[in-house]
This record gives structure tokens, C-alpha cells and sequence, in this order.
């Protein structure tokens, strides 16, 4: 089995399919949301890590085309989806044209012109309108700082528990790189307490985090091994480190940075509400 260097941005070896199954990053972002690194960038990186990188752009599928296209990368169509409520959800699809579908009859009229991260789609539409579809569904980042804290609001989280919509969940992000020791501690109790699988995931913006942590499925090699085994609900082995200092800074300062931008620059709202085009996507993909 391949050995990795210590500091995940200094891996140059591939260890992409060894017999555990493959690391799996499964939340990240790129410069169609908030993130820094475009997808080819991401691809490139990704391969010289090792790591299958599933890119869960805010309320954008662009990205994910591009990504999904590439061979040799173990990699499920995703996105993550805001609600008014300011929930957010990442969903995974098997094919790209069920996410393609999804985004375009009942996203994309809810995406907003100031905000990456917040949509007038409710909690209710979104799980109403999944039941047309066999996505996957995770609950990321349960304990983030603020509204995204399913704590912050009670009546909210009686919303999300205490309705239909806490079975269509599959999966629980006990670890998130962006989030304090605290916070992941408090995600991977609560994962356990509702009996819901947990993930541990990058939530990478910036280059110097992606494939910080990951899952490997035992036995997974390739997509349909992967959506097989998100379906099933399995338990993954939980890859996970503490994000540096410095990368956990510099990720609030790109945050802070590409939301501020988005809602003070009026030519960026515009570039952000372009209107979703299938063959456009379909050329940037190959």
C-alpha cells in the first residue's frame, strides 16, 4: 500500500485505487461558488493528492459538469443547496442529468443575485421536489458558527427533525475541516445520537485544503461503487485531521472576501444570475 507525506498539499504519489477502495473528498467548492481553484485546477490537484474530489458547488452546477466528465476520478454530480430557511443541504446524484434536472425545474428561479449561500427555496419545496429523485442527501456542517447552526433556530430544527424531510437524510458531516474541534466533536455526537452515518470532508475553498480529510467505502473503486454504497447508507472509514491554523484563516478570509464582493459589485451578480445553458455546460465538460 502506497504511503502518504504528512502535509496533504506535498503529496506527488498516486495512490488513487489501492485495495481499501479510494479517498473520497466529498464536499468542496470551486470559483463557480465561492471557492478559489477552478474545476481543471481541482482535477489537477486532486490527482497529484490521490484523492477523488466531489465538487458541491453553492447552488451551481457548472463546476460539477466539468468534473464528472473525467475518467479517472471516482467522483458522483453534487451540489449544495441553500434554503430560506438558511439550511443547507448537499445532495449527490448517480448521473449528471438528474442533477442538471433538478437544478434547472427547481433551482435555479430561486437563486438570489447578492448571496452565494441563501435561496427562496424552502425546506419543504426542496424535499418535495427530491422525491422525483434517488439523490442522496447530507446534512453538512451541523455546528458551523451562526445561522448554518442547526441550533440557532428551535423552531427550524424541530422543522428539520422532527418532520418527513430527517429521513431523506442520509448522512451526517461529523467532520468538517472549516470547523473548530468543538464543533466536530459536537457534529460526530450527533451523528451517533440519531443514528445517522457520519462524513469527514474537506469543505475546501482553497487549494491548500482539499483532500485534508476524507472517507473511503471499503471496497469502492469505482462511481457506481460509490453511489451503491451512498445509497446503502454505509458507514465509511473516517480519514480525518485537524485543518492547519493558517488554512482554516485563510478559508474565513476567501469566504469573507468572494461574499462581500458578490453583494456589493453589481457585475458579479450579473455573471452569478447567468441563466443555466445545457449546451454550453456540454461543451465545457468535454
Amino acid at each position: 500500500m502506497s504511503q502518504t507525506p504528512n502535509n496533504p498539499a506535498d503529496r506527488e504519489i498516486r495512490f488513487i485505487h489501492d485495495h481499501e477502495g479510494v479517498r473520497c473528498d466529498l464536499h468542496l467548492h470551486s470559483t463557480f461558488s465561492d471557492g478559489t481553484q477552478n474545476p481543471h485546477k481541482i482535477i489537477e490537484l486532486a490527482r497529484r493528492r490521490g484523492i477523488h474530489p466531489t465538487l458541491t458547488d453553492h447552488n451551481e452546477i457548472r463546476g460539477s459538469s466539468i468534473i464528472v466528465n473525467t475518467p479517472d476520478l471516482v467522483v458522483l454530480p453534487a451540489i449544495e443547496v441553500a434554503t430560506w430557511e438558511r439550511l443547507e443541504f448537499i445532495l449527490y446524484f448517480r448521473e449528471f442529468g438528474e442533477l442538471e434536472d433538478f437544478f434547472v425545474r427547481h433551482l435555479e428561479k430561486h437563486r438570489i443575485p447578492r448571496r452565494y449561500a441563501v435561496t427562496t427555496l424552502s425546506m419543504q419545496e426542496l424535499f418535495e421536489a427530491l422525491t422525483e429523485y434517488q439523490a442522496v442527501v447530507s446534512l453538512p456542517h451541523p455546528f458551523a458558527p451562526a445561522w448554518k447552526n442547526i441550533e440557532a433556530d428551535p423552531e427550524r430544527k424541530e422543522l428539520l427533525l422532527g418532520s418527513s424531510i430527517w429521513p431523506r437524510i442520509s448522512y451526517v458531516e461529523g467532520h468538517n475541516d472549516s470547523l473548530t474541534v468543538g464543533s466536530n466533536r459536537n457534529g460526530m455526537d450527533f451523528a451517533r445520537q440519531q443514528g445517522k452515518p457520519a462524513l469527514a470532508v474537506s469543505d475546501s475553498h482553497h487549494p491548500r485544503s482539499l483532500g485534508n480529510s476524507t472517507v473511503v467505502f471499503p471496497g469502492v473503486k469505482t462511481r457506481d461503487d460509490l453511489w451503491t454504497a451512498l445509497r446503502a447508507r454505509v458507514q465509511p472509514e473516517v480519514h480525518s485531521r485537524e485543518a492547519e491554523l493558517i488554512s482554516r484563516l485563510r478559508d474565513v478570509m476567501n469566504f469573507a472576501r468572494k461574499h462581500t464582493a458578490l453583494y456589493a459589485l453589481p457585475w458579479l451578480q450579473k455573471r452569478w444570475m447567468l441563466p443555466y445553458n445545457r449546451e454550453d455546460s456540454n461543451r465545457s465538460a468535454k
